[in-house]
C-alpha cells in the first residue's frame, strides 16, 4: 500500500486475507514529512462489518521505518494510517509479511 498523506483523515490498506497464517510482521515506511499514526484493525469477515482495533497505535517519524509483530491469529486485517498534521510531500508505504 503505498499513500500519499496530504490531510488529517483516516487512510485505510485493503483487507488483507490472514486465514492462512500465524504470525504476521507489519513494515511501515514514512517517506512523508510529517509523523503518520499507524493502527492494525481486524475483522472476522471480510466485509469488516465488525472491526476492531489490534495493539497499540504505531507512530512511524517523518522518514523513518519500523516493523510490528502481531502473533495472534486474526482472519481479516488492514491499517489505518493517520496524520496529525497535514504531510506536503512524500509517501507512506505499508506491507505484511504473513509467516505459517
Amino acid at each position: 500500500m503505498g499513500l500519499d498523506i496530504r490531510d488529517v483523515a483516516d487512510h485505510y490498506s485493503d483487507v488483507a486475507d490472514c486465514r492462512d497464517t500465524d504470525r504476521r510482521t507489519f513494515f511501515y515506511a514514512n517517506d512523508c514529512n510529517q509523523l503518520i499514526n499507524v493502527q492494525v484493525q481486524a475483522s472476522e469477515d471480510e466485509s469488516f462489518t465488525n472491526v476492531f482495533n489490534v495493539g497499540t497505535v504505531q507512530s512511524v517519524g517523518a522518514g523513518t521505518r519500523i516493523s510490528q509483530l502481531i502473533s495472534d491469529y486474526y482472519p481479516y486485517m488492514r491499517i489505518r494510517a493517520t496524520a496529525a498534521v497535514a504531510p506536503t510531500s512524500g509517501t507512506f508505504n505499508a506491507w505484511i509479511a504473513k509467516l505459517r
